[in-house]
C-alpha cells in the first residue's frame, strides 16, 4: 500500500521512496546500506555512509569525518576482536558526559556519531559480550 502525504505519494507499493525533495544518504527498504572499512592503523569516517562495520586487526585511530553536516549520523558496529584492540578519537569527538569508554572491556561495540557542527562530533557507545 502507498503511503502520501497530503494526497502526493511519497513511498509506493514496493517501499520505494518517490515524489521526495532534498534528501541524502543511501537507503533501502527503511534501512541504511551496511559497508565495512579497513580497521587498523588511521582512518577518516565519511558521514554519508549511514551504517559502517569494523573490525579491528589492530589499534585503531579515528582521526575526523568527512562529508560533516550538523545534524548527519553514522552508527559503528564496531568488533574491538578477542584481543580487545583499543580505539583512540581525534580531538574533535566528544563523549557524553565526557567519559570515553574502555574499548577493552568488551569485544561488541555499537557506536553513534552525530555531527554538531563543523568542529564537534557528538559519541555514544553501548557494548555487549556477544
Amino acid at each position: 500500500m502507498a503511503i502520501k502525504v497530503s494526497g502526493t505519494p511519497v513511498i509506493d507499493n514496493s517501499r520505494n521512496f518517490i515524489n521526495i525533495e532534498d534528501t541524502t544518504g543511501f537507503y533501502r527498504i527503511f534501512h541504511p546500506d551496511y559497508t565495512s572499512q579497513a580497521s587498523s592503523g588511521s582512518i577518516t569516517i565519511n558521514a554519508n555512509v549511514p551504517c559502517l562495520g569494523l573490525t579491528l586487526s589492530g589499534a585503531l585511530t579515528i582521526s575526523d569525518m568527512t562529508n560533516k553536516a550538523t545534524g548527519k549520523q553514522v552508527v559503528l558496529l564496531t568488533d574491538v576482536s578477542s584481543s580487545g584492540y583499543d580505539i583512540t578519537w581525534g580531538s574533535n569527538f566528544e563523549f557524553v558526559n565526557d567519559a570515553e569508554p574502555d574499548w577493552t572491556t568488551a569485544r561488541y561495540w555499537t557506536i553513534g556519531l552525530t555531527v554538531w557542527n563543523s568542529s564537534v562530533i557528538l559519541v555514544t557507545a553501548t557494548s555487549y559480550s556477544g
